[in-house]
């Protein structure tokens, strides 16, 4: 009986920890993994203006019940022009430092909104998708708000009209 007992409790002591195992853990760098690297330079560079191509909401739903399943926004895709030396993994490394660091280099930086949980990067044709995704839906809808203002800042020019010809001179 004794043995049944043990064993019985090793299954659900390995049983606990494949379930926490399989639990998602946020993938934003540490610390110790950003030391000497310079993130600010290179996550300027991305939001440069016109540098961002394309920005889209993603999407998740929640599972509740069959008929219960709300989808919420959970972060956002940017789009950005592929630059020579940059790799996915360098840029994803340096993005995910940045965020962990919490120092905006714009106003609209998705990246130091509040609960950010991933940042990943991949190819997407001539450019990469940088997907940054939050912890709960109000960390979702920040990073939305964030990308689509960052989108909109496009670097247009204006243009001013200094003086003109009076009327009677025509």
């Amino acid at each position: 009986m004794r043995i049944a007992t043990s064993c019985v409790a090793a299954l659900m002591s390995t049983a606990l920890c494949a379930c926490a195992a399989a639990t998602p853990q946020p993938r934003i760098a540490s610390a110790a993994s950003c030391s000497g690297l310079q993130t600010g330079e290179t996550v300027r560079a991305l939001y440069a203006p016109g540098n961002i191509r394309k920005v889209e909401p993603i999407q998740t739903t929640q599972f509740l019940a069959r008929a219960i399943q709300p989808t919420y926004i959970a972060g956002a895709n940017l789009y950005v022009a592929a630059q020579p030396g940059l790799h996915e993994a360098y840029v994803e490394r340096v993005l995910s430092c940045h965020a962990a660091s919490g120092r905006a280099v714009s106003p609209h930086d998705p990246l130091v909104a509040k609960g950010v949980s991933d940042v990943d990067v991949s190819p997407a044709g001539s450019m990469l998708r940088i997907s940054i995704t939050g912890v709960n839906r109000e960390a979702g809808k920040d990073i939305w708000r964030r990308a689509r203002a960052l989108h909109e800042l496009r670097g247009e020019v204006s243009v001013e009209q200094i003086s003109a010809l009076p009327s009677s001179a025509m």
